[in-house]
């Protein structure tokens, strides 16, 4: 037996420790009573989607224990600062242990108040401070146990780098500093556009790492411009910074310059240049290094300057017209504020050597110039200087550069004239002096500041010129500005120095001065520091402060000074006496930079006096004394405790508080305070060093002093409160509300709600159950007792302990469909209860556990398996069994395919046999039984492996290819039928071949020829020439012959032609002679050309040769096909033999006879056509040679059965003698004679004209049996004609109901066809029509045949649902699908009295479905629909959920009607339907003695009516009806109306079935009958029919009858039947489209009729073929019956409408075309 007890605890998270790898979960149970010995709880719970399992032990206190820690903190926890810290420490023990934390503080403990109840450390938002050893203490008077734990507190790293944004103009320096916060000792990582810059102290050129965590750029470029970052890494954390730096001014940067270059006088010059830079850059031109605008006349040379789009300021020169002396070294300077940049190249112009006058140039002592001479002229080959007549070319100081002197640190003896002289290469000279002067700059003696300098002294600094030219300015600034007028530095300068003199300095007055001298030469600075120290200053001064323990403090101190003052702490031990503070340690988490002293939460050790000092050596410092008082509110160590006690035994419960004195305590009782004065009360009170202790005892405890007390104390800084959960134990009560919750096959979960536990916690509960039988027993042996541990509640008078009182089991190990009766008792440790009142459970079914017995299959056919088996025993049913289910699957022979696996049900257990059909023949195939009830089947047998027997292949062989061999042989090959399709052993292979379209004698017929083989190729022999073949191709086994091939075509090879098969020769004057011929009736090929032959009779052998081109004929007219050659350049008189023979690409054929001829000038009449037999087909056209020649012409003439063709519709004489017959018909089948006479002579020629039309209707039957999805059909020739030539084929038209037609191709040879894939269980229409060469013929009759199968059965309820209180189960099994597998099933469900259907997704190949989250005890409405091809199927079920225990509920008094019909409504509809057939009965008697009176008034008026009217009316056919109310839709026997009708009315209402066209045959028919004793009565004469003034010809001299009494209109119900019968064929190719077997087949005098409104009307069809006279006779016929009809319609609209209400009537008036009401009207 196994039992598993379910219960919900309390979990809680236990945060990761160092050595973890995964979560801790505990189980916290807190309060166990001491009496709880050996209970194991298993609880499960869920988290997210995985179960977990763990176990709490609770251990018999049966005496005194010391304490013990169940639960210890980690050793080790680390934890973010800012974050919730939570340490568990739980400890067990009796008396129960106290447990209290503290921490290690220089090697002492200081108990802490900021543990949380139960046992945990507590502490909210941690900080650095929070790092140490803290301990966890578990203490009762038998000892004590001790656990430490050390606590790391840790921040996340974080990073900021100064300046975040700058701007740096080009050439400046720039210092990135990153300060990274938290826990961080190493380096950092500096980042350029996400590129490492290098270690620290490295970098060459202008970017270096400083030490630790700073970046030195030292010169700006415009590619240092970007982001930078620095990254602080440690472990796992890291942290960044960005800064970003824009470039700010930039020097210019030349991007395009000029080029040196020579010119020719008079040339245009152009010289430009191109720079960037911030501000944008100015232009400057030169010339030998002097302005050019200065020096040369503006109005030759022009300047410009622009800015391009891409911010480049670009700069030319243009020089109209260069001269000679224009040449020279021309420089572009680009200058802004930043700096400039200066390029030169020399202009050549071709010319003298010429010097140009320059001003004196100056240069600064100690420098480096260049002197250019300002030459021009081109060329120049040398450049000479001279200075007073010395040449200094050898000179140490000088140097010759590109024309120019370069003068090395000039000083004053450089001053003076210099001589330039320019030499050209023939020989010219020029010269020219230059004048220097030598400047000197000032040069400043250094100075320097006091290093001790305090506020308040006086300072001077003096700033002295050592050298330099007069006069001499001086200035001073500080800080690289021009010092502020506030700070009254006084300034003072004579010639050689200047004074700066500060009164009373400040630290306003630090800084750095630079003094600034400059002459006309340069300027020259020197800068020195002046640092001023100050004494602290107070910018926050502490006070004393006073809190609340637990709350946070925050004590500012910060002082001002220079250097910057250090702040610090210090804390007094025993007062306020300086001597007795200590510092604070620098890394104490509390101090902040700032020098904040910070308490996040105050606890009584943060109470005392506390020091700050503020020093920075200059000066006694500051420093103040405070006082930071902590209160504390009343606390308790615990906040909670259980207390337990026997009934009648005294108690005592006390509480130790702690806080500041004085405190009042206040007992209470289940929120009432007690009563000091009873007697059983003692309330005691003593005070403590930390505060109070107060007791209360109670003496004789009963139950009602059980309950929760509350200990409330308060003073003048808060109020707290301890709660004491006081249990008075004894018996415990019965478990309350027992119910079953849930029922399975196996297992039954109780329920029931705990109930007083008698203040002793439920150790377990003992479950006794056994069969339903024994219920009075229950000491008998099938008795069963099942003990289940308890749970422990955390909180007794609470409402969620209430609701975790609700407890479940799982009695397990049951037997499926067993009735039990169960009852349990709870059990404390005091006593047991008694039991509950009993509760009744069923179990659930199950599958059977065992398959069926005796199972054998047996091959009883081709593709069919007999299967017989025998149930299960009965004890493995599980339930009760409601069928069997049989699969099998079949062993494919072909390799690597997938085998196919089927599946059958059979309801009822007692079926023991099943036959499975439309399996492959000659297959083998494994077959399997198994049983199910209405869970699900059970095990199936081992399979059993059987062959269907042989039988015929069912599919063609594959990949049929032919090729002609040669004029009379043909070589077929083919593939076997695929392995699964062959039905058995192949025996061998029929060839079958017949010949198309030999000959274009319509009359040719030809027949299939039959060849026999065994493989798989063979060839056909004494084949005719040049003729297309089909050829199919079948398998045969012994079983009969498989499926043909679908024909091939091949043509045999040409051969030699035929001879012709007439000539004639014809004189035509003396010198020419006609010949004409006939082509041979075997042409054996194409006939290239004819080959004519001549030669006079009296010489042998030698001949003349002409080739006459063939020339086809029409494909769409009919002649006699002679071919007509002239021979010219004869002789008069002489006799000429003349032959001809026919020419193929294989060559030329055997010669026609020779005939002779003798060209004259006179010759009689001769016909050069041959006349003959001519078969044409009705409706095409024909035309029939009658070429003469003669002289003089012959004169032609035509005669018809020896009477003259004059003038005939049908039959047009051409200009040359020809009968044109445009479109022949059996009525000019005849003799035709042409005669050609003239003077000399009379000849004539007869045609033969046989007229043949289409073959006649087949016939079409159903051969048995039926099968699922194919129909097996029989084809019966039509009856061979006189007038008809064979079949060349058959067109199978067939459809599905409301579908579309579809056609088939079929052979002359075909018998037999199957129609595959069709649809089960549904109605199809068929018929078919031959063709010959002629046309396609009329179709046969249409058949109507159903395919094996319908649509699905609705199963009984009781064998389709089962519920249970949440759950309904559907057996899909139940429903059958007679034969046509069900493809989809539609369920809908709702509670009853619900207006909103729930669909449930469903799927057709689920065995069981299920509804589940039902309302238990609620009655439902469930709609399902069942759908295969043959149609659906809608069943309507109420069914109910049970309730919790598994009853029944009562059923509803009525049911809503919304579409589920109840019994009294089905009742209703049975007697409503009942006198509605009383009411028709009646009325069809009242009908037929009006119609039988009405008609003996009228049998003696005329009939006459006009044949067009006959189009107007309304014909009326027997339409018998199937037993399944399907009609037959057999059109070939018509009748008309008569008033003896018969109706047959339907036998019951259909559902939601609405009247229209489509269905009115199907709810009302009529059989007419026809009127011979009227056809002597004749109508009185009616007026004439102008509405339809467009009928044929032959109809048009006859008039149109109409009655005037607007109630004759026939049924137009009627009239939509046999619209809606008249459906459209399909068209052979090449063919004119047949017209289905009961459509209008209108002539051709009909089709250009636009007006034709009743050309829709149907008509008969063997009314169709009748002649003129025969259709006359008909109609006279019907019109002797219209006046009788039209008295009658009256009647029969009565009878209509009684039985069709005037809507539908009016609905089916709508629904019929346009056309057809207007006739209706007019009739």
């Amino acid at each position: 037996m196994c039992v598993h007890f379910e219960y919900a605890p309390l979990w809680e998270l236990d945060p990761l420790g160092p050595e973890d790898n995964g979560l801790n979960l505990y189980l916290h149970i807190y309060g166990i009573f001491a009496m709880i010995s050996n209970v194991s709880f298993k609880p499960l719970y869920r988290i997210g989607k995985s179960s977990v399992q763990a176990t709490a032990l609770g251990t018999e206190a049966s005496g005194s224990i010391p304490p013990r820690l169940v639960q210890r903190p980690p050793t080790e926890f680390t934890v973010e600062k800012e974050s919730d810290v939570e340490l568990p420490c739980i400890a067990h023990g009796n008396p129960p242990p106290t447990v209290s934390w503290y921490r290690e503080v220089n090697g002492r403990r200081d108990t802490m108040g900021r543990s949380g109840d139960r046992g945990r450390l507590i502490i909210r938002s941690a900080t650095l401070g929070d790092s140490g050893r803290w301990g966890c203490r578990a203490h009762s008077p038998l000892g004590e146990q001790i656990a430490v734990t050390t606590l790391i507190v840790v921040t996340h790293l974080s990073a900021t780098i100064e300046p975040e944004h700058s701007v740096i103009n080009s050439g400046d320096r720039v210092i990135l500093n990153c300060t990274v916060r938290g826990s961080f000792d190493g380096e950092v990582e500096w980042l350029r556009q996400g590129h490492s810059v290098g270690t620290p102290g490295s970098g060459a050129g202008r970017l270096r790492r400083l030490p630790p965590s700073s970046l030195l750029l030292s010169s700006m470029t415009r590619e240092d411009a970007g982001l930078y970052q620095c990254i602080a890494r440690k472990g796992s954390d890291s942290a960044q910074a960005t800064a970003r730096i824009l470039l700010g001014d930039t020097s210019p940067e030349l991007h395009y310059t000029f080029i040196e270059q020579a010119l020719r006088p008079g040339s245009p010059v152009s010289l430009r240049c191109s720079a960037s830079g911030t501000p944008p850059p100015r232009f400057t031109w030169y010339l030998d290094g002097q302005p050019l605008k200065d020096l040369l006349p503006i109005h030759r040379y022009t300047f410009g300057q622009y800015v391009e789009h891409s911010d480049n300021v670009v700069s030319h020169l243009n020089i109209s017209l260069a001269r000679a002396e224009d040449g020279g070294l021309y420089s572009c300077k680009a200058e802004n504020s930043v700096g400039s940049l200066t390029h030169t190249a020399r202009l050549n112009i071709y010319g003298q050597p010429y010097i140009r006058f320059i001003a004196p140039l100056k240069a600064v002592a100690s420098t480096n110039i260049t002197i250019y001479c300002p030459y021009s002229g081109y060329p120049i080959s040398e450049v000479n200087w001279e200075r007073q007549g010395t040449n200094l070319a050898s000179s140490l100081r000088h140097s010759e550069v590109d024309g120019g002197l370069r003068i090395f640190s000039v000083g004053a003896g450089d001053a003076g004239l210099y001589t330039c002289s320019v030499t050209s290469p023939a020989g010219e000279l020029a010269k020219r002096d230059l004048q220097l002067n030598v400047l000197k700059p000032p040069q400043l003696a250094p100075f320097v500041f006091p290093t001790n300098v305090e506020e308040g002294s006086n300072i001077q600094a003096t700033c002295s010129v050592m050298s330099g030219d007069r006069p001499i300015y001086f200035s001073w600034l500080k800080d690289s500005l021009p010092i502020p007028s506030g700070l009254e530095v006084e300034q003072r300068s004579v010639e050689f120095f200047s004074l700066l003199i500060i009164k009373e300095v400040s630290s306003a007055h630090s800084g750095t001065y630079t003094c600034v001298a400059s002459n006309n030469a340069a300027k020259s600075n020197f800068s020195s520091e002046l640092v001023v120290r100050v004494a602290p200053q107070w910018i926050y001064e502490p006070h004393d402060v006073s809190t609340l323990i637990g709350t946070p403090v925050k004590i500012h101190c910060a002082a001002k000074g220079f250097p910057i003052p250090q702040v610090s702490w210090m804390k007094g031990q025993a007062g306020p006496s300086t001597q007795n503070f200590h510092p604070l340690e620098a890394f104490d988490s509390r101090l902040f930079e700032n020098g904040t002293l910070s308490i996040q939460s105050a606890s009584p050790q943060d109470e005392g006096y506390y020091l700050c000092k503020a020093t920075n050596n200059i000066g006694l410092g500051l420093s103040k004394t405070i006082f930071i008082g902590v209160n504390e509110p009343p606390r308790f160590e615990h906040g909670s405790r259980n207390i337990s006690t026997k009934r009648e035994d005294s108690v005592t419960l006390y509480c130790e508080v702690f806080g500041d004195n004085p405190i009042q305590v206040i007992w209470t009782h289940n929120m009432n305070r007690l009563d000091a004065n009873n007697y059983r009360l003692i309330i005691s009170e003593i005070k403590t060093e930390t505060g109070m202790r107060s007791e209360l005892n109670i003496r004789q405890t009963d139950r009602q002093d059980s309950g929760l007390y509350k200990c409330q104390a308060e003073n003048s800084f808060g109020r707290s409160e301890l709660v004491i959960y006081l249990a008075v134990q004894e018996r415990p009560d019965s478990p309350v509300g027992l119910e079953v919750v849930e029922v399975s096959s196996r297992m039954v979960r109780l329920g029931w709600r705990r109930s007083f536990d008698g203040n002793s916690p439920v150790v377990s509960y003992m479950v006794q159950y056994g069969l339903l039988q024994s219920a009075n027993d229950w000491d008998a042996a099938t008795t069963t007792n099942v003990t289940l541990p308890a749970r422990v509640s955390t909180d007794r008078s609470s409402e969620l302990s209430k609701i975790e009182s609700k407890e479940q089991a799982i009695i397990s190990g049951l037997q499926p469909a067993t009735t039990y009766i169960l009852r349990m008792l709870a059990i404390n440790q005091i006593d047991h209860s008694s039991f509950t009142s009993s509760v009744i459970a069923k179990t659930l079914e199950e599958a059977p556990n065992e398959s069926p017995r005796n199972i054998q299959v047996l091959a009883t056919g081709a593709g069919e398996l007999h299967v017989t088996w025998q149930a299960p025993p009965r004890d493995k049913w599980n339930g009760e069994l409601l069928g069997y289910t049989i699969v099998w699957q079949e062993h494919s022979q072909v390799p690597n395919s997938i085998n196919n696996t089927k599946s059958a049900s059979v309801s009822g257990w007692t079926t023991s046999k099943f036959t499975i059909t439309g399996l492959n023949k000659f297959t083998r195939y494994s077959v399997s039984v198994k049983a199910f009830n209405s869970v699900s089947h059970g095990p199936s047998n081992i399979p059993i492996t059987v062959t269907t027997l042989e039988g015929v292949p069912e599919a063609p062989p594959d990949d049929v290819m032919c090729t002609a061999l040669s004029a009379q042989s043909i070589k077929i090959a083919w593939r076997p039928p695929p392995i699964q399709y062959r039905g058995g052993i192949i025996q061998g292979y029929k060839v079958h071949y017949r010949p198309i379209q030999i000959t274009d004698n319509l009359e040719q017929w030809t027949s299939s020829e039959v060849k026999r083989t065994s493989g798989t190729e063979t060839q056909l022999h004494a084949l005719r020439p040049h003729t297309t073949y089909a050829l199919q191709v079948r398998a045969y086994t012994a079983a009969g012959d498989g499926v043909s091939s679908r024909p091939v075509h091949c043509i045999t090879d040409e051969d030699l032609p035929g001879q012709p098969k007439g000539i004639k020769a014809l004189s035509l004057t003396g010198e020419s002679v006609l010949v004409s011929w006939l082509p041979p009736n075997k042409p054996n090929g194409h006939i290239k050309h004819y080959t004519v032959y001549v030669r006079e009779a009296i010489k042998s052998g030698k001949h003349n040769t002409y080739t006459v081109q063939s020339n086809d004929t029409s494909n769409h007219v009919i002649n006699t096909g002679e071919i007509m050659y002239t021979i010219k350049t004869l002789k008069d008189g002489h006799l000429y033999d003349f032959w001809v023979s026919a020419t193929t690409n294989t060559g030329e054929g055997e010669p026609s006879t020779i005939i002779s001829q003798e060209p004259t000038q006179k010759s009689p009449a001769r016909i050069a056509s041959f006349g003959g037999s001519i078969s044409a087909g009705s409706g095409s056209a024909v035309i029939l040679n009658c070429r003469t020649a003669g002289t003089p012409t012959p004169r032609t003439r035509w005669l018809r059965a020896d009477a003259p063709v004059t003038h005939h519709h049908s039959l047009t004489i051409s200009s040359n003698g020809d009968l044109h017959i445009p479109k022949i018909d059996p009525t000019l089948a005849d003799n035709y004679t042409c005669v050609a006479r003239n003077p000399g002579g009379e000849d004539s020629i007869t045609y033969l004209i046989k007229v043949l039309s289409p073959p006649s209707p087949p016939a079409i039957h159903i051969l048995s049996p039926q099968e699922s999805h194919s129909l097996k059909l029989k084809l019966e020739p039509p009856l061979p004609s006189y007038d008809t030539t064979p079949p060349q084929g058959y067109t199978l038209t067939f459809k599905r109901e409301n579908e579309e037609w579809q056609t088939i191709d079929l052979s002359p040879d075909t018998s037999t066809f199957t129609l595959e894939d069709l649809k089960c269980g549904s109605m199809y229409h068929i018929y078919v029509a031959a063709h010959n060469r002629v046309g396609e013929g009329n179709p046969s009759s249409v058949i109507i045949a159903s395919t094996k199968g319908g649509a699905p059965k609705v199963p009984p309820e009781t064998d389709f649902i089962l519920t249970n209180a949440t759950t309904l189960r559907m057996n899909m099994f139940t429903w059958e699908d007679l034969g046509c597998p069900i493809m989809q099933y539609i369920i809908e469900y709702k509670q009853l009295g619900s207006v909103h259907w729930i669909r449930v997704d469903s799927q057709h190949n689920d065995d069981m479905m299920y509804i589940s989250d039902l309302v238990p005890a609620t009655w439902y409405q469930l709609k399902i629909s069942a759908s295969n091809e043959a149609g659906a199927t809608m069943a309507n079920y109420n069914f109910a959920t049970t309730t919790i225990s598994g009853a029944r509920i009562a059923a509803p008094s009525n049911y809503p009607d919304d579409g589920i019909y109840s019994d009294d409504n089905m009742t209703d509809s049975v007697v409503l339907l009942i006198l509605c057939i009383i009411i028709t009965i009646a009325a069809i008697v009242m009908a037929y003695l009006l119609l039988k009176k009405r008609r003996q008034e009228t049998r003696h008026e005329d009939k006459s009516e006009d044949e067009n009217c006959r189009n107007c009316q309304q014909v009326y056919s027997a339409l018998p009806m199937k037993p399944n109310g399907k009609v037959i839709d057999d059109t070939s026997e018509m009748y008309e109306i008569s008033p003896y009708a018969t109706f047959s009315v339907g036998a019951g209402p259909q559902p939601s079935r609405s009247v229209t066209a489509a269905t009115l045959d199907y709810t009302l028919q009529f059989r007419t009958f026809g009127h011979s004793e009227n056809e002597g009565l004749n109508p009185p004469p009616p007026p004439p029919c102008a509405g339809y003034p467009n009928r044929p010809a032959r109809f048009r001299h006859k008039r149109c009858y109409h009655s005037n009494d607007e109630d004759s209109t026939i049924s137009k119900a009627e009239t939509v039947r046999l619209a809606r019968n008249t459906g459209p064929g399909r068209r052979r190719p090449g063919a004119p489209a047949p017209s289905p077997p009961d459509a209008v087949d209108s002539d051709s005098e009909d089709s250009g009729n636009t007006d034709a409104r009743c050309s829709h009307r149907p008509r008969p069809a063997r009314a169709l073929h009748h002649a003129d006279s025969e259709i006359d006779n008909a109609e006279h016929q019907r019109a002797e019956n219209y006046l009788n009809i039209k008295k009658d319609q009256r009647l029969l609209e009565d009878t209509r409408l009684t039985l069709y209400p005037r809507e539908t009537t009016n609905k089916m008036e709508k629904s019929r075309p346009l056309e057809m009401r207007k006739c209706d009207d007019e009739v």
